[in-house]
């Protein structure tokens, strides 16, 4: 299959992205092993080269490549950055899909592609690079908005990865309808980041806080599949950051007494009905004290 082109296209997922395999069917270091690894690697190498593949595709093609350089990392340890030489090759190949894809429906998956593989490799900086020149190409740029503010969480830049959550946030507002599922999404996160990593911005989860209950409170599903989940996580992190502090605990009063203001027009028969979810969410958990 790995040396075969038909077959390695027709079984692509498993070249790419089941080369750990490798590891299990030739789990004893030595030259069967080694000829397996070697015939895997040929084989991404091959997809990587191949000109009737998507860039995307061809890209996906590192993901292989970095996991038979993985086989003996212990399960459940931190992977290790790629090597030099590995590190180069994705860079290379990153640039080039980056500059071939013009589309920005299909930029938009293979930007997840290219910026994935970049950050599995250890190469956050290079995966930051490219969210923020071409992330903006996309049809979606709010999706990617909102991983570079996760980039620069993990590198503990608390106040730019907010400003990031927030633009997030906007852009996926500005996408389109500003109630729904979409737009709560990223303004739930956007929250409750706010919340986790900048506490005492108390003006920015009132005023926006209220933006984005009203909006999802003007929906007719509110308070039903994905849209509950995220009122439900709102509620919740309100608990959290408002414990036995006075100040933000009048703000978080103050949004659930909006989540409040929509219950008496809800229909309330049954104790799963979106009235009574509503209801759940209008006073503080127990835990909250």
């Amino acid at each position: 299959m790995l040396a075969d082109r038909e077959l390695r296209n027709t079984n692509l997922d498993v070249v790419l992205y089941g080369a750990g395999a490798a590891g299990w069917l030739e789990p004893a270091k030595g030259p069967a092993r080694d000829a397996l690894v070697a015939a895997w690697n040929d084989a991404t190498v091959a997809v990587e080269n191949d000109a009737q593949l998507t860039a995307g595709e061809r890209v996906a093609a590192l993901y292989g490549a970095l996991e038979l350089a993985r086989l003996d990392v212990a399960k459940g340890a931190k992977a290790p950055p790629a090597d030099a030489r590995l590190q180069e090759r994705i860079r290379t190949r990153v640039r080039w899909a980056a500059d071939s894809v013009t589309d920005e429906h299909e930029l938009q998956g293979d930007i997840n592609t290219m910026a994935g593989v970049l950050d599995d490799a250890g190469m956050v900086d290079d995966a930051r690079q490219l969210l923020a020149e071409k992330g903006s190409a996309t049809v979606a740029p709010y999706y990617y908005i909102s991983w570079q503010a996760e980039l620069e969480e993990d590198a503990g830049h608390g106040p730019e990865a907010v400003r990031l959550y927030r633009q997030a946030w906007q852009g996926a507002r500005a996408g389109g309808s500003a109630a729904g599922m979409t737009p709560l999404r990223w303004g739930t996160t956007y929250l409750e980041k706010t919340m986790q990593l900048a506490p005492d911005a108390t003006a920015a989860v009132r005023t926006d806080g209220d933006v984005i209950l009203g909006d999802v409170l003007a929906t007719s599903d509110a308070f039903a599949g994905g849209n509950w989940i995220r009122l439900q996580a709102i509620a919740k992190a309100l608990d959290e950051w408002a414990k036995d502090q006075p100040a933000r605990a009048g703000i978080a009063a103050a949004l659930r007494a909006k989540i409040q203001s929509a219950c008496p027009a809800l229909a309330a028969d049954g104790a799963d009905s979106p009235g009574a979810r509503c209801r759940s969410l209008a006073a503080p958990s127990p835990a909250a004290g």
